[in-house]
């Protein structure tokens, strides 16, 4: 009967045993609200206002080479280009096929552009309607030399009349102002369009 009595009383044992855990278990979850219970976000306001954090976003670069190039109007007129020679060759080309001026010859050595042109494009970028009126003189296109010569570590632009020294220069039908013309169309598309390369 001991032996009975054991496997009762260990039976008892083992069942008390559960129970207890099962009502510790039952305990420990019976209370079920913080489970179903979504977490508790907290809103957060930024520190800078709207517009602070808009200029502070880097904005897309303009074209064009800025205050990097400048005119002198002197005699003769010449643009001066904050670049080392090979960097200004490099842009005036890029300058030149977006004005869509042919290029008819160039010499990189001597730093010369061979180029044509027509004065009546220019338009200053002020004139109204009256004033382009007024500028156009019908001139043919002529032939023109951009020179490049370099300063240190920057470089400056002059322009001539390919003809100046021939009988057709000295008819008074060929515009005498048509290189400083061709500078300023030039020092407009440098300074504001000129387009980077990728």
């Amino acid at each position: 009967m001991q032996v009975i009595f054991k496997n009762k009383f260990t039976s008892i044992l083992l069942l008390a045993a559960t129970a207890a855990s099962c009502t510790t278990t039952e305990d420990k979850y019976q209370s079920t609200e913080m489970l179903e219970r979504p977490p508790t976000l907290t809103a957060t306001t930024p520190t800078e206002p709207q517009s602070a954090i808009e200029e502070s976003t880097p904005t897309k670069t303009q074209p064009g080479l800025g205050d990097a190039v400048t005119m002198t109007e002197a005699d003769p007129s010449r643009l001066d280009i904050k670049q080392p020679f090979d960097q200004a060759w490099s842009s005036v080309a890029s300058a030149l096929e977006q004005l869509e001026l042919e290029i008819t010859d160039r010499n990189r050595d001597e730093g010369l552009y061979y180029v044509t042109y027509d004065p009546d494009s220019y338009q200053p970028e002020d004139a109204g309607v009256f004033d382009i009126l007024l500028l156009k003189h019908d001139y043919a296109e002529e032939g023109y030399i951009l020179k490049l010569h370099e300063q240190g570590s920057a470089t400056e632009i002059t322009a001539e009349a390919a003809n100046k020294n021939t009988a057709a220069a000295k008819d008074e039908a060929a515009p005498a102002d048509g290189a400083e013309k061709l500078l300023k169309t030039l020092y407009k598309t440098l300074r504001d369009d000129l387009k980077k390369e990728d």
